[in-house]
This record gives structure tokens, sequence and C-alpha cells, in this order.
């Protein structure tokens, strides 16, 4: 079953601003509050999928390495794909690679296999809304309430109630995507481990 319509969202962000109005479009936009989510609209959504990680929006792809390398610091570069909106590791996750560093829009790290291809994890720019689960598209729209708030409504308090309620919304949309999700594992070493045992600021040492 398909999920609602970026225009859908907007309006549910509207009915959290209070308004009874609605928009019709916002690849055409016509009106004040239509110029209003157009201008918000790509950033927003961006921004939810990289701080949400939402499931629907993990892709796996092998990236090929660039003929240039870095001038210093990695032995390799490859370039940030387009439709990325956050890196999440190479390879296997129980690996936990993350030896890596994003500059200039590129990806520069050393974890890479021996042809020159780097198994990429991360998060898509998804932009077929009806793509979205129930719950990302509910708290979506509560990033674009707060988004478009002063600017729709003018009011202070308000902005600060949404505010509020996002962090609530956001708490619990992750909730739900982490069950679906298995935590990374964390190898840990015995070596670091017994070092720390006995390091002055070990607050268990006996």
């Amino acid at each position: 079953m398909a999920g609602l319509s970026k225009v859908q969202i907007c309006n549910q962000a509207l009915s959290r601003l209070g308004s009874k109005s609605t928009v019709e479009s916002i690849d055409s936009p016509q009106n004040k509050q239509e110029l209003t989510f157009a201008k918000w609209w790509d950033i927003t959504r961006r921004k939810a999928l990289k701080e949400l990680v939402p499931s629907f929006a993990l892709r796996r792809r092998q990236v090929a390495m660039d003929a240039e390398a870095p001038a210093f610091g990695y032995g390799a570069r490859f370039a940030y794909p387009s439709d990325c909106v956050k890196v999440l590791g190479f390879g296997e996750i129980q690996d936990n690679k993350n030896n890596f560093s994003i500059e200039g829009g590129w990806i520069l790290t050393d974890d890479y296999q021996d042809d020159g291809y780097l198994n990429l994890r991360f998060v898509a720019d998804v932009t077929d809304a009806t793509t979205y689960s129930p719950e990302f598209t509910d708290v979506l729209s509560w990033y674009l309430a707060e988004a478009t708030c002063l600017e729709i409504t003018q009011d202070l308090e308000k902005y600060v109630a949404i505010e509020k309620v996002l962090a609530i919304k956001k708490a619990e949309a992750g909730g739900i995507n982490s069950q679906e999700n298995r935590p990374i594992r964390i190898n840990e070493s015995k070596f670091k481990k017994a070092r720390n045992y006995y390091s002055p600021t070990n607050t268990d040492k006996k």
C-alpha cells in the first residue's frame, strides 16, 4: 500500500501548525504557503533521513576508486554518491569499519578491496514520499512544521511547543526503526581493556 504524497505530508504539517488551509502543489507553487513548503521540503527531508536513518532508506553499493589519491592522510578516495545523505560504513556491519573522512565531496579511506572498490553502506536520499514508512511520514510532518512555523505563523511560542513534540516523535520513530535493525557488534580489545582497568581514572578498580 502506497504511503502519503509529499503534498499530503505538507498538509499534515499545516495541521500541526493549527492551520485549516491546504497546499495543492509544491512543485509549481502559487501562493505563500506553497512557496514556503517548496523552499523547505528538500532540505527538511534530507535532514530527517540523515538523523533518523530509517530502514527503507538503507542502501549498499560498490563504488570505484578515483584515479587520483588524496594528497595525504588516506590511501584512496571515492566519489560521494549523489543520492547519499549519510555514509554508515564499509563492508559487513560486524566489521564496524569507520576509518574514513568526508571532504570536498569525496570519501577518503584506507578500507577498500584489492580490486579498487569500496563496499559502501549508506542512507539514500529517497525522494518518493509514497515509499516512506508510516512512522517516518509522521515525524517528517513535524520536521516540516518546525521548519515552516515562524514563516507561516510568526508565533514563537508555537515554534517552541513544536520543537518539544518533535523531540518526542524522533525518539518514537527511532525506537520503531531499531526493532528492524540489529545493533552493530562492538569488538573490544582485551589489551585496551586491561590497560583501562589499571588506569587511575577507572572507578571500578578494586
